[in-house]
């Protein structure tokens, strides 16, 4: 009488027996380290096994019980809070601290998260996220509606090019009048700026599909020279004095990603390249005509 043992026996050695003639798989080398979060692991075990546990404080009721202080259980708390609620309300952590999966730690090597280490930067419809960034002091204050936001809690992201399987993409971009674009940068793989020598600025926030005209208020005569922008909207425009008889604007700033751009440096000081060294500090190098030496280097740290 055939069993189902005796079937899944048989499968089991016709599958076994061929690797019979191959060779043993290489041992791994051993790893040292830890678990994360081991003691809310210990913890959590000994609910399940139906350890006896005793309180190590008398009962007593409130008003409002959080269960869980990870995000969810945090932002709970803090919208209570701004909601001027009075009553009573405890929040129940099973980890030594709270933050779940937004925690951190540091050790020999510095600062390192310990799960989800960031956020993207809340759009206008996020108006409590906004508000806590506020209170964090990430949001250090607004232009218009444009929040400003302290660099130093930014995650910069590398900066991409266009190249994928091994080639090049090619993405078209509107003709300038009888010139092509000069200068060009970018803070992802999709928002990215194109300079042209008429003061032209090309804006996409697309990877390129389409683009946006936001020119510099510059004479018809000043080449851009060089762009930088931030995460954040922030950027600079460096363009070209040809007429040094005419003192002229030669860097435009712009805090909402090039909409609108205002003069900061002119006369005869010209800035010929733009640099980002990490966050928060910003190199402009040019010349000074007429002087000796002549070379203009400038750094600009957030305010």
């Amino acid at each position: 009488m055939t069993t189902r043992r005796r079937v899944l026996g048989g499968l089991a050695a016709t599958l076994v027996a061929p690797l019979g003639c191959t060779r043993p798989a290489r041992e791994l080398p051993s790893l040292t380290g830890r678990i994360l979060g081991h003691e809310a692991a210990a913890r959590g075990h000994r609910v399940r096994d139906g350890a006896s546990l005793r309180a190590s404080k008398p009962p007593r009721s409130v008003d409002v019980a959080i269960v869980g202080g990870g995000v969810a259980g945090l932002s709970a708390a803090w919208r209570l809070a701004r909601a001027g609620f009075e009553g009573s309300v405890v929040l129940l952590e099973l980890r030594d601290t709270v933050g779940g999966t937004s925690r951190s730690a540091e050790s020999a090597s510095g600062l390192h998260p310990l799960g989800a280490h960031y956020i993207t930067l809340p759009n206008p419809a996020c108006l409590h996220v906004r508000a806590l960034l506020g209170e964090m002091g990430v949001i250090t204050g607004y232009l218009g509606d444009q929040p400003r936001y302290d660099e130093a809690a930014l995650c910069f992201a590398p900066q991409e090019r266009i190249f994928a399987g091994g080639t090049w993409s090619v993405v078209p971009i509107p003709t300038l009048p009888r010139h092509h674009a000069w200068q060009m940068t970018s803070v992802t793989s999709l928002r990215g700026w194109l300079g042209g020598p008429k003061g032209e600025i090309l804006f996409t926030d697309d990877g390129g599909k389409t683009w946006e005209r936001r020119d510099l208020p510059s004479g018809p005569d000043q080449r851009v020279k060089s762009i930088w922008f931030s995460q954040t909207g922030r950027g600079f425009a460096a363009v070209e004095n040809r007429n040094f008889a005419k003192r002229r604007h030669t860097l435009y700033e712009s805090h909402d990603n090039g909409k609108h751009w205002w003069p900061v440096l002119g006369g005869m000081k010209s800035v010929n390249r733009l640099f980002a060294f990490g966050p928060g500090q910003l190199w402009a190098v040019g010349t000074v005509p007429g002087y000796v030496p002549n070379d203009l280097v400038a750094i600009l740290k957030p305010e």
